[in-house]
């Protein structure tokens, strides 16, 4: 009977050759080479938005790149954008839709919501998160003429924080949702209540 003894730094080796040969795309957020489409995901939140129509934008806010879709449930939406337009900016912009007043339990409209995103500010797979805070500095740069970097620089001024479009909000406290999360909600439920 033959024994085989293994030689575990060649088996490594052969593994890490297997992992890296069996992963597609690159790791750099941009998507395989040939695609011509890639996901974005994000949610619409002042608490969770139901039924958001959201659409993408190009940097004057009048031609539509994607879209329209719906928003979830949990105010979720995941749209399809050509990847050609990951390089320029984007306004992603969501109207209609409902919430849940958490003050006074009632289903409330929710007015317009958006983000800005600068070009290469999102990559395939991205997420991006629209609330009040996003919507503020979306109109800062849209209908005040500032620069991106100057309506952040106002917002944070005024308030404190600059919003992360990557952060969901998550207003439940369970074991899934993070403190930056919750305190993300927490943030947009503020905002809404600012706004009556």
């Amino acid at each position: 009977m033959r024994s085989f003894r293994f030689n575990v730094p060649s088996l490594l080796l052969l593994f890490a050759a297997i992992v890296i040969a069996s992963c597609g795309g690159s790791n750099d957020g941009s998507p395989p080479s040939g695609q011509t489409t890639a996901t974005v995901t994000g949610s619409v939140f002042a608490a969770p938005v139901v039924g958001a129509s959201v659409v993408v934008l190009d940097s004057s806010g009048t031609t539509t790149i994607a879209g329209p879709v719906s928003t979830a449930n949990d105010g979720t939406f995941s749209v399809t954008v050509p990847v050609s337009a990951f390089t320029s900016t984007m306004i992603i912009s969501s109207s209609s839709g409902t919430f849940i007043d958490e003050a006074t339990g009632a289903a409330t409209p929710a007015k317009e919501m958006a983000a800005y995103v600068a070009g290469g500010g999102l990559s395939a797979g991205a997420a991006a998160h629209l609330d009040p805070s996003s919507t503020i500095i979306a109109r800062l740069v849209r209908n005040h003429g500032k620069t991106h970097a100057d309506a952040k620089a106002a917002f944070s001024a005024a308030f404190g924080y600059i919003p992360d479009l990557s952060t969901p909000p998550l207003n439940a406290p369970s074991s899934s949702a993070t403190a930056t999360q919750r305190l993300a909600a927490l943030r947009a439920i503020a905002f809404s209540q600012l706004t009556k």
